[in-house]
């Protein structure tokens, strides 16, 4: 149900019924009176449309009895998918088959109307009325009105205002966005918002590993060629975490040092931590061989979730009991041996930790997600902000204006991105180890 809209002013001096006006629209029972000059300054395509050389001669007579329509606007009689405004030709009467539908009932076109209204109501600076019953009301009608900005060239004009209405939902958006992700990546997208846009993006990078083929095909190729990079730079970067930690070892157990030199007893007294070391790289090593770390379906959650968890979350007692079958000894060397792999467990918990960071603005704690959520993400991500976008954009704009000069006539904007390199990955961090070279070329089958 859309909520009720504020009375309209009606004394000729405000939205929808300027005074001086030159522009009439009608929408069924709505009557709109406005300035061509500001249709015009918010639109290439009424730029286009609201010319002299369309515009209808007034009369002196009327013009002194307050007639200023120049331009009568309608929206398309026969294709009611057509959200755009036409002018009106010299032989139409004044009801279109919308004024019909709405009489009927006919949610299309009454839809259709709101949209429209909406539309005209950001151009002049207020609010559109959408609804808030749901988040899915609230996009249905976000999205209707999009598509008529769309059809205008005017997508910047409502995006703050439909940003807005979105955010006023908070977690529920959030929400919504971790279920439909792919959707609301699209909707994001023409919308050229950066917050949604990096919200839906997360998540379908997190699920990148469970996707179909279905669900990669019904990405815009635009939007896929962001989350496959963007997956491709996270999958390496878990590669170079999981071969650094392979080669890891713990500063307490290095010897380091110019012209010093260790003995057999150095080494000795730390050999319960040794053997502790061994036993936590082996289980750590037969996950990655089992395919539980980057590469499998949940790109390692379920695994790093036990490295961050520690305690017996993984090598549990009966673990520690089949590993002494074959290294027997006393129980206070047992214990040793426990005490030091609770050191190490520690140590590796706080490498594993930063793979937990929330990029996306989901609350786990109420909303937890079978995937990690880091994706770091920058503007130039966007694809409405790639420099070949924007060298499209600004030579369509300069063709525009050229032609318009000459002739007064202007295209809409259809400008696509091209392929931009994105950053590459970063190492993770631990100390450098003999090969450990980041070599991530593995990773080229699984995202090429």
């Amino acid at each position: 149900m859309v909520q009720p809209r504020s009375r309209r002013r009606s004394s000729g001096h405000g939205f929808p019924d300027f005074h001086k006006g030159d522009v009439l629209i009608q929408l069924g029972h709505q009557t709109y009176r406005l300035n061509s000059q500001t249709l015009s300054n918010c639109s290439l395509y009424f730029a286009d449309l609201l010319n002299d050389d369309d515009a209808l001669l007034i009369p002196p007579k009327r013009l002194k009895q307050g007639d200023t329509i120049r331009f009568k606007l309608i929206l398309h009689r026969q294709n009611m998918e057509d959200c755009k405004l036409y002018l009106e030709g010299p032989n139409s009467n004044n009801e279109t088959l919308l004024d019909s539908a709405v009489r009927s009932q006919d949610e299309r076109s009454s839809s259709m109307f709101r949209a429209v209204d909406n539309f005209l109501r950001s151009i002049h600076h207020l609010s559109p009325v959408v609804s808030q019953a749901s988040v899915a009301a609230c996009q249905e009608e976000c999205l209707q009105l999009l598509e008529v900005a769309e059809a205008h060239g005017s997508v910047h004009i409502v995006k703050e205002y439909i940003e807005r209405s979105l955010l006023r939902f908070d977690e529920e958006i959030y929400k919504a966005i971790s279920l439909e992700p792919i959707n609301w990546a699209e909707c994001a997208c023409r919308l050229e918002s950066e917050h949604l846009f990096f919200e839906a993006i997360i998540h379908v990078v997190g699920q990148w590993n469970n996707l179909s083929e279905a669900d990669v095909a019904s990405l815009t190729p635009e939007i896929e060629q962001v989350c496959r990079q963007k997956a491709m730079e996270v999958f390496e970067k878990k590669m170079i975490l999981e071969k650094d930690i392979i080669g890891y070892y713990p500063a307490a157990l290095q010897r380091t040092g110019e012209g010093v030199s260790y003995g057999k007893t150095s080494y000795e007294n730390q050999i319960f931590s040794w053997m502790a070391l061994s036993f936590w790289k082996q289980w750590f090593g037969q996950a990655i061989v089992q395919g539980r770390g980057c590469r499998a379906s949940d790109g390692g959650k379920r695994f790093y979730t036990e490295i961050r968890e520690g305690g017996d979350a993984y090598i549990d007692a009966q673990a520690r009991k089949t590993f002494h079958e074959s290294f027997q000894m006393t129980d206070k060397s047992k214990e040793c041996i426990s005490t030091a792999l609770e050191e190490w467990r520690i140590e590796f918990s706080a490498i594993i930790e930063p793979w937990f960071a929330n990029h996306s603005h989901l609350n786990l704690i109420e909303n937890d997600v079978p995937y990690l959520l880091y994706c770091p993400n920058k503007r130039e991500d966007c694809p409405w902000n790639w420099p070949s976008r924007k060298k499209q954009d600004v030579a369509y704009r300069k063709d525009s204006e050229d032609q318009e000069s000459k002739d007064g006539a202007s295209s809409e904007i259809k400008g696509k991105g091209d392929s931009q390199n994105l950053s590459d990955s970063q190492g993770s961090g631990l100390n450098d180890q003999p090969g450990n070279s980041g070599d991530s070329s593995d990773s080229e089958d699984m995202y090429s």
